[in-house]
């Protein structure tokens, strides 16, 4: 884990897939895309970083079709179908920007005990190349979700 004054860094297990996470700690001013393209930047940012770490030996590769998304924040954005309608368009389209071609699957977490979170599958890995076009200013660089890249079978996951 590494912790930041911005945001924090970690690898995460939850139900048995290996990725990593990335947690901002305080709001970002802008719409909802821009929350969600800082959040991106950042995270996959480091995640390319730790990729191309020569310590790694080339042994940690993220797959590139998965990605989901967490909203920390319980009373904001509660685990419940209201909230799923209401993110919905926005992340459907922050979605379509990050993968821009082949099919894309969006799913959410339905157990109302967990944060609100939706997942993003694909049938092709996004470029790092359409990664930096979605990108925002280094200037924002505050926001309140949380994005985890994870493994699984069809995901953003890393390979070891």
């Amino acid at each position: 884990m590494l912790i930041g004054y911005q945001g924090d860094y970690s690898v995460d297990n939850t139900d048995n897939r290996l990725g990593a996470r990335y947690n901002r700690k305080a709001a970002l001013e802008g719409s909802n895309q821009d929350r969600l393209k800082q959040a991106a930047r950042a995270a996959l940012s480091a995640f390319q970083h730790l990729e191309s770490e020569p310590r790694m030996e080339g042994k940690l590769r993220f797959d590139g079709r998965e990605i989901e998304v967490i909203i920390n924040d319980r009373l904001l954005a509660p685990n419940i179908d209201a909230t799923r309608k209401a993110a919905e368009a926005d992340l459907q389209i922050f979605f379509r920007q990050l993968f821009r071609e082949g099919e894309l699957s969006l799913s959410y977490a339905s157990d109302p005990r967990r944060l609100f979170s939706a997942t993003a599958k694909a049938s092709q890995r996004f470029s790092w190349r359409t990664y930096w076009r979605i990108s925002v200013p280094e200037s924002q660089n505050r926001s309140s979700e949380r994005t985890k890249i994870k493994d699984g079978s069809s995901s953003c996951p890393s390979r070891e």
